[in-house]
């Protein structure tokens, strides 16, 4: 099997005056371009060496295999706007050379110089340059650049760090469900928790209005309360402390493993007293927690799936080893349904339990029953979203693997640790642990070039919740930074995140 071919894309420097001069006059490039005439070499000269300070324009030559293969230009006519032109030799077309030419250079000009816009002018009768363009994302604009010209413009995006991706068939069963009428918890819902028993192992399922009331309910259903104390991790999303509060409950924090970052059976074990009555294991990022280990200290187990939704770990499903599993559906999590939850259990009467608490109509007053009901709309689009969750999956361990290429550089660097790929695990976060930065200054840094990175959990350590001793926590607070990964993300955005993430940790002031 022949190599893959070694591409190297790199400024043009004094030495490539002639080249480029010999490439313009080129007779088929002469009647692609847009002046469809040729230069003379006082022409060129000038306009080279305007070209060398970078500062109207950035030119860039390409090699295949050490062999000079053709040029990409960025013309800088205002602030914030590039045009592009780009061309390969006949001997390289049709090869992706030129895809990933833009790739490489469009994403780390959009960060150095901010650019909002970048603008392609083609002749209307190069089809090949059209569709070249468009299989880029660029779109055609309605307005004509000059007589015989058409302008294609790609507008640059702002990389949020979480994004939900709804599909047809989730906007279709909404539709249904509002053209149905009901409008509440009904027959939708009720597939839901029957697909959730289906996915989990769970004997019956109950969807409710948010994963912190799916956690705060099953609480109640296993009648914990004052006096109580639940072990959570000391790294997870508030909402776990929030849930064991507000059942009158002691959260206690548990240390987590640095690079899995769930929750340490040895820990776990050293916090639990009499008082101890339940453990909340998150799989964290969609890595699994130690649920052999936690289920040995006899406590029983909540699983959090919401970031596991799908996966398995030593061979089983997810949130079929716990005494109960639950799930957020809040609209950045893996089932992203805008809101809602869920909880499953092979404990019937625990579910039924939790139903009761939920559906707080025409029973005695208490305090305890609050208005957990989700809505048949949010079922819908939560259905929908486990209909494509292989999908899902596969388009989020493609662009981990694509993040773990990518960022090879700045692990050689020792710059950064990348994620551990784990069997069994789910890619919902993609968090690179710092090995020379703080996390906190770094997410700062990296919204200036116009990402959004995130310290992926609220940290907990100025509450009164916190303890000393809790290491694996500290270092995850500190030095965890999730970068965006969610199924539509382009490989435009998924470049601009790379370079925005590796010019902000040149700076070794943060």
């Amino acid at each position: 099997m022949a190599p893959e071919p070694r591409v190297v894309v790199r400024y043009a420097c004094p030495e490539d005056a002639a080249l480029l001069l010999k490439w313009r006059n080129e007779p088929w490039i002469v009647e692609s371009g847009a002046s469809r005439r040729t230069v003379s070499e006082d022409e060129h000269r000038a306009w080279f060496a305007a070209t060398l300070d970078r500062t109207v324009r950035e030119v860039f030559l390409i090699e295949v295999d050490a062999v000079p293969a053709g040029m990409v230009r960025y013309d800088l006519p205002t602030p914030g706007e590039a045009e592009i032109s780009i061309f390969l030799m006949p001997a390289y077309w049709s090869r992706g050379f030129g895809s990933e030419v833009f790739w490489r250079t469009a994403s780390d000009l959009c960060v150095r110089r901010r650019l909002r816009r970048i603008v392609a002018r083609v002749l209307a009768e190069n089809s090949k340059s059209q569709r070249f363009f468009a299989r880029l994302g660029f779109r055609h604009l309605d307005t004509a650049a000059s007589s015989g010209l058409l302008e294609y413009a790609l507008d640059v995006p702002v990389v949020p760090h979480s994004r939900p991706w709804i599909a047809g068939d989730e906007l279709a069963s909404v539709g249904q469900v509002l053209n149905s009428r009901m409008l509440a918890a009904g027959p939708v819902t009720r597939e839901l928790e029957s697909r959730w028993c289906t996915l989990t192992g769970a004997a019956a399922a109950a969807a409710v209005g948010s994963g912190l009331g799916a956690l705060r309910l099953t609480l109640v259903a296993m009648g914990i309360g004052p006096g109580d104390d639940v072990v959570i991790p000391a790294y997870s999303c508030v909402a776990l402390p929030n849930a064991a509060l507000a059942v009158g409950a002691t959260p206690v924090l548990a240390d987590v493993a640095p690079d899995r970052w769930t929750l340490r059976v040895d820990d776990v074990g050293r916090r639990i007293t009499s008082r101890t009555k339940a453990i909340v294991a998150v799989h964290l990022f969609g890595t699994a927690a130690d649920m052999v280990g936690l289920a040995a200290l006899g406590i029983p187990v909540i699983e959090n799936c919401t970031h596991g939704v799908g996966s398995f770990g030593d061979g089983t499903p997810f949130g079929s080893k716990g005494a109960a599993n639950m799930a957020s559906f809040y609209a950045t999590k893996m089932i992203g349904a805008g809101s809602g939850g869920i909880v499953g259990s092979r404990d019937v009467a625990l579910v039924e339990r939790i139903r009761r608490a939920r559906d707080y109509d025409d029973q005695p007053p208490d305090g305890r029953r609050l208005n957990d009901k989700t809505t048949d709309i949010a079922s819908a689009i939560a259905v929908g979203m486990l209909d494509r969750l292989p999908g899902i999956t596969a388009r989020r361990r493609a662009l981990a693997a694509g993040y773990d290429r990518l960022l090879q550089p700045l692990v050689g660097q020792s710059l950064i640790a990348l994620p551990e790929d784990v069997t069994g695990r789910t890619w919902y976060r993609y968090a690179v642990r710092l090995l020379r930065h703080r996390a906190s200054s770094l997410v700062d840094k990296i919204t200036t070039f116009g990402v959004r990175a995130e310290q992926p959990v609220w940290d907990l350590r100025g509450t009164t919740l916190w303890r000393n001793g809790l290491g694996g926590t500290d270092l995850a607070f500190d030095t965890l930074v999730s970068l965006p990964l969610y199924p539509d993300l382009t490989a435009f955005e998924q470049r601009m995140v790379v370079t925005a993430f590796a010019r902000a940790l040149e700076d070794d002031r943060l």
